[in-house]
């Protein structure tokens, strides 16, 4: 059945009417514009297969009037356009229908085109330009979704508007299998703002059947999409990318179908269902053949870049606001998580955390942005980039083979990103935590270490935290292999990926307790991120507030004076600076920070308690009333280089 719908623009009315009535017996769906403006908002606003426009369609005396032919050229390009003109010009002609994408498909003058002519045009023209399938069965194996897609993709799309909408959204799919006889659509692997990813199955007309992975959404995102991939994307043979078929768009909305190579598309599953009740041995496999088999080899040009400034990039890759709204926007986040929770209480300096039992005081994250204090220091390789490895677009197979999704991100970037973009997936999205107290306990077990490649341990953590940890690990240690990145860039990246995801709580008044939960989570996160990136400055000035560790000399500086340090102590103060903000268990100070074998078997630790004694006086301004130095009974001590409240 045919259901192709057509712009007629004339502003004259006798013809309007003339062609309106020839063209709907004809079994088109008729839409009409008397003038100039009706025409552009039909372009912009309607489901439209063909537009025919007059090319006077404001002054019908007036030789300079070329109103038609600057819609043509300006509006809707995906849209197909014929000229139509009772005045016409070689000149006309030719701007019509000159370039590689012209404004028009067709040049036609009416006084020697008749009906019979103009509609053997149109059908040429729609045949060409907007090839349909009309025929085509459409299965859904879930709810039939265009309807939901379109208010998804579309929100301001009045809801007497969505029908059409959808209908458009449909186009796209009759027209990416136009040489298909039947689809079967499976639930979306992934969704985002802009697109769809979505399982296809499609058989020919003798049957054949082959397996797709669609991305479906807005124009102008699979259209980027569509570009990087064509630009960026490795395609020699053994990489496993999935291979891109062919693309349709329309007006508003357009498609890539990708060729799925990979066994049984119906049994495969993105990474955060695939890691549900799974040995970590088979995850850590999955990422391990992620980057061997996948990404390892768009590394293969990557270039170490020591004078790029990362911290632009960043934020724009992570949508961040610029540095001077970012203090207000954090505390704005931390205020609503406070108003909406009994488990949270913030000031202007600090965040409290009300765990079972204990109150965990950590510095506000937003400090580093009041002062301007934070600047990328860390070193990055910049390479072609997948920029969103996450939990949702890893797709194993039943074999367990690894396919990408979703290369609206590609471009060229530092190669962490795709590193610490998993990481914080995995850490926030794989296994979320039910006890903030969890949370915290991961947190600083996740940052202790010194190095890139260094493991993490998981003894004493709950088995949810542990599963984490080793998934970490194993991200840790191919990036260590591939990212050409120090330690430094490493952490630098993972905060500010944590204060992406913690500035894009929704501004609503209400959240569901699941909501806030993940949020508080990921605000403690980011504070336990911060105090390292803050801590990192030099030696402080006479007068400078806070604690600085010298390098150079081996002495503390603390509000302004010079504290001298015995090795024993510099040691100490060393590792503890380097955890920053962390708690640093007794036998780590002992083992990592003073390089000695913890003794099991002197439960008081009375060498260590007094080394810590002696420590506190010396940079306490009173002792009694510690602003740095803290202990946590029973486990270590905390140091907060910038000090905290009495």
């Amino acid at each position: 059945m045919n259901q192709f719908c057509l712009l007629w623009a004339d502003n004259t009315p006798e013809s309007l009417a003339l062609y309106s009535e020839f063209f709907h017996k004809a079994g088109y769906h008729i839409l009409t514009a008397t003038n100039a403006e009706e025409a552009r908002l039909a372009l912009r606003q309607r489901r439209i297969h063909l537009a025919v426009l007059d090319m006077r369609l404001e002054r019908e005396e007036d030789d300079k009037d070329m109103s038609g032919y600057n819609i043509a050229r300006t509006e809707a390009p995906g849209i197909p356009k014929i000229i139509l003109t009772a005045w016409p010009s070689l000149r006309d002609a030719v701007q019509s229908l000159k370039g590689a994408t012209p404004p028009a498909v067709e040049y036609l003058t009416k006084p020697e085109t008749t009906l019979e002519m103009l509609h053997t045009a149109v059908q040429q023209a729609l045949a060409q330009y907007a090839r349909i399938n009309w025929q085509l069965t459409i299965q859904w194996q879930t709810v039939p979704a265009f309807l939901q897609m379109a208010q998804w993709l579309t929100p301001e799309t009045p809801t007497t508007e969505l029908p059409e909408r959808a209908a458009e959204l449909e186009d796209v799919f009759r027209k990416l299998f136009y040489d298909y006889a039947q689809i079967s659509i499976g639930p979306a692997l992934t969704f985002t703002p802009e697109h769809f990813i979505l399982p296809v199955y499609a058989f020919t007309p003798q049957g054949m059947e082959s397996r797709h992975i669609v991305s479906c959404g807005l124009r102008t995102a699979v259209q980027t999409e569509n570009s990087q991939y064509e630009k960026l994307v490795p395609q020699r043979f053994g990489i496993k990318n999935i291979g891109k078929l062919h693309t349709a768009d329309t007006a508003r909305f357009a498609a890539i179908a990708y060729t799925f190579m990979g066994d049984d598309l119906a049994a495969s599953q993105t990474l955060r269902f695939f890691s549900q009740n799974r040995p970590a041995a088979e995850v850590t496999a999955v990422i391990h053949a992620l980057y061997t088999q996948n990404l390892a080899a768009w590394y293969e040009t990557a270039v170490p870049q020591p004078d790029h400034d990362l911290l632009p990039f960043v934020q724009s890759w992570l949508h961040l606001p610029p540095p001077p709204e970012m203090a207000g926007r954090i505390r704005q986040v931390a205020d609503t998580l406070a108003a909406q929770t009994g488990r949270l209480s913030a000031t202007a300096t600090t965040l409290h955390f009300h765990l079972d039992g204990e109150t965990l005081t950590l510095p506000h994250p937003a400090l580093c942005w009041d002062a301007e204090d934070f600047a990328w220091q860390g070193e990055a390789v910049w390479g072609v980039t997948h920029g969103r490895v996450n939990a949702d677009t890893i797709l194993v197979d039943r074999k367990q083979q690894v396919w990408l999704l979703d290369f609206a991100g590609v471009n060229w970037a530092p190669l962490l990103i795709d590193f610490v973009t998993l990481e914080t997936a995995v850490t926030h999205d794989l296994f979320p935590l039910r006890e903030l107290h969890h949370v915290h306990a991961l947190q600083e077990r996740l940052w202790q270490p010194l190095q890139l490649d260094e493991p993490i341990p998981t003894a004493n953590l709950p088995p949810a935290a542990a599963h984490i940890v080793e998934l970490v690990n194993q991200v840790r240690q191919e990036a260590a292999r591939l990212a050409g990145c120090d330690w430094r860039a490493y952490r630098e990246m993972a905060y500010l990926c944590s204060l992406a995801r913690l500035l894009s709580l929704p501004p609503q008044p209400y959240h569901t307790s699941q909501t806030l939960a993940a949020w508080r989570h990921l605000l403690l996160a980011t504070a336990v991120l911060t105090p390292p990136l803050t801590a990192t400055a030099g030696p402080i000035s006479t007068g400078e507030p806070g604690l600085r560790l010298d390098e150079v000399n081996k002495s503390a500086w603390v509000e302004g004076q010079q504290i001298e340090l015995t090795t024993q102590e510099y040691d100490i103060m060393a590792y503890l600076y380097a955890h920053a903000g962390q708690l640093c268990e007794r036998h780590d100070i002992v083992e990592k920070g003073l390089h000695e074998p913890y003794d099991y078997h002197d439960p008081e630790q009375s060498r260590l308690n007094s080394a810590m004694s002696r420590l506190r006086r010396k940079i306490e301004p009173d002792a009694r009333q510690p602003r740095y130095l803290f202990t946590v009974h029973g486990r270590g001590y905390r140091l907060h280089p910038n000090g905290l409240p009495s």
